[in-house]
């Protein structure tokens, strides 16, 4: 955080990480080995009963016509990459002897690679949720895009942070150098906004304790504004002055 060479990358992880309220602790890489261990390249470990799982899926084998008929060609002659060892069909894949199921066998609760044949097309799958977009109007002022950057470089009248508002139709942007993001902050430069504009009527921003916090919620309901607080960690719900930060980096 105390970098003076704030790259784009580095700067998106300071603001990811300012939506969180965390202390930081250091410790000897002796203390962190639980920790490296999921940087390491990973190992194929199966810890599985056979004997409970083979029988059911030489069973799911058998009753899959496209699986039988590849072990009836594999009587005749070798076919492709495929081997029948006691009833049951395998394939070898990037030197991986992998087992051959169809996309009804339920096994997931079984752990060990498994390898479907061929996708069923009349597999009934999940449909994804729906997307909730926000309205915005082709008017000037309506809806607010706003968050804070840092903490930057500290300035000789000990400003660290950046409050970027932009107007979601004009794309016009106001930027305030705070020392500080708490709400009161906030509010005070909405309140610069709201003698010179008015209020807009709705106001999009992440959940970070300024935005979240009850004398925001309290502000905003007295000037009658709606705000709309994004999913954590989708930050592309706010896109509009995410970009504009790597704006504001860039010419910093």
């Amino acid at each position: 955080m105390q970098k003076k060479d704030l790259v784009i990358r580095v700067a998106r992880w300071a603001l990811l990480l300012e939506e969180f309220d965390y202390v930081i602790e250091h410790r000897y890489g002796t203390r962190m080995t639980h920790v490296d261990a999921l940087s390491r390249s990973p190992i194929d470990i199966f810890c599985i009963s056979f004997d409970n799982i083979l029988p059911r899926l030489k069973s799911a084998q058998d009753n899959d016509n496209e699986v039988k008929a590849i072990k009836e060609l594999l009587r005749i002659s070798a076919y492709e990459d495929y081997c029948d060892r006691n009833g049951i069909l395998y394939k070898f894949v990037e030197g991986k002897e992998l087992v051959v199921v169809c996309l009804t066998t339920k096994s997931r609760e079984d752990h060990i690679q498994l390898r479907p044949l061929y996708p069923d097309k009349s597999e009934k799958r999940k449909e994804g949720g729906l997307l909730h977009p926000l309205q915005k109007e082709d008017t000037p002022l309506h809806t607010y895009h706003i968050d804070h950057m840092g903490p930057l470089e500290s300035t000789n009248k000990n400003y660290k942070y950046v409050l970027a508002i932009i107007d979601a139709f004009t794309k016009f942007v106001w930027i305030y150098p705070t020392k500080i993001t708490t709400s009161a902050e906030v509010i005070a430069k909405l309140e610069i906004q709201k003698a010179v504009f008015g209020s807009p009527f709705q106001i999009i921003s992440d959940r970070g304790t300024a935005f979240t916090s009850g004398d925001f919620a309290d502000y905003c309901a007295k000037a009658k504004i709606k705000n709309h607080a994004i999913m954590t960690g989708l930050p592309k719900a706010n896109g509009q002055i995410e970009r504009i930060n790597q704006t504001i980096i860039s010419v910093l």
